[in-house]
């Protein structure tokens, strides 16, 4: 886990400029003093801390000017050009109205209160226990699509999407004026209505019972590495790849593609050529193909023992959850 320090501080971002954004809580709720932002180029988890969130700006500069202490002033903060400095320009009328920087910081911390109750119980519903959402190892979330229609709205769009970010590997809130039409469609029933999305690098496709969504093919090329003995990548954003320090000779990582398909099967592993398996991270030296993990193919004994791979999922899965791995086999 690495950590950030952010020494952002002062007021909280303007509720107004959210609202003529149409946001909803999460945004009207302003900077969070600590939140997770995927993973940083050593493979770990990166959190970002806000500890000064609360302290204002002029507290802030006295203190640093008393200690000698030189700081950085974002440009930006002063241009007109930007929207955030028009509303701070107009804050003495917006303080006449009665909107005073005290009532919007009052009004950001409840809404931060009600964020976190919103997600606390979209975790329930993420849990494997739930039966909601299922995840296999060639990173596919699928969704029961009755459950999901059971679910308050609000925590339905942010169950999407998270799945969504999770199939894209982004790593980054899905916007929710794309998400709501989408959330929309498959609470719906009818023959007129769509069926497929797409949306953050991921693809979303509903049948009566299940929602699916994985990543979507053929949008970018998808990471070509080389790994060796000790390293830790994350994959696409999509996949947690460690290597152990026993690995002799570097490994070629990329997506398995229809030439990796067709090397599966000559070497007898007898699988469905799925998109979301065509995705799938495989490893292969000078010799040819030498592992794909999401269908348990190892070349030789012992790699298994050397080369992990797990799907990132949602933040309470990693790997398989909710099915046997016979299951994934079958279906890819």
């Amino acid at each position: 886990m690495a950590v950030l320090i952010s020494a952002t501080s002062g007021n909280p971002k303007s509720l107004t400029f959210f609202c003529t954004r149409g946001s909803g809580v999460d945004g009207l709720a302003g900077m969070a003093p600590c939140n997770e932002a995927g993973s940083h180029p050593g493979g770990g988890a990166l959190r970002i801390v806000r500890p000064l969130l609360g302290v204002a700006k002029a507290r802030l500069r006295a203190t640093l000017t008393s200690r000698a202490i030189p700081w950085i002033e974002d440009p930006s903060n002063q241009s007109l050009a930007f929207e955030r400095t028009r509303w701070r320009a107009a804050r003495g009328n917006l303080e006449a109205l009665g909107l005073t920087s005290a009532m919007l910081a009052v009004s950001a911390r409840r809404l931060q209160r009600a964020r976190a109750a919103l997600e606390a119980v979209t975790d329930t519903y993420c849990e494997e226990v739930a039966g909601v959402v299922n995840a296999d190892r060639c990173g596919v979330l699928r969704i029961n699509r009755q459950k999901f229609r059971g679910m308050p709205q609000e925590i339905a769009l942010r169950l999407i999407g998270r799945c969504i970010a999770a199939a894209g590997g982004l790593g980054e809130p899905v916007p929710l004026g794309k998400l709501e039409p989408i959330v929309a469609g498959l609470w719906q029933e009818g023959p007129g209505d769509p069926t497929s999305w797409t949306l953050a690098r991921a693809q979303i496709s509903a049948a009566a019972e299940v929602i699916q969504i994985e990543r979507e093919p053929g949008r970018l090329a998808l990471p070509v590495l080389t790994v060796g003995g000790g390293d830790r990548v994350q994959w696409d954003g999509r996949f947690a790849i460690e290597i152990a320090s026993g690995l002799g000779a570097s490994l070629d990582l990329h997506a398995l593609g229809e030439a990796g398909l067709a090397a599966l099967r000559r070497l007898g592993c007898h699988v469905k050529g799925t998109s979301a398996l065509l995705l799938a991270p495989s490893f292969w030296s000078k010799d040819g193909l030498r592992a794909v993990p999401a269908v348990d193919f190892w070349a030789e004994e012992g790699l298994e023992a050397l080369i992990s791979v797990d799907f990132t999922g949602l933040r309470y899965n990693s790997g398989i959850i909710g099915e046997a791995r016979k299951d994934d086999l079958d279906r890819h």
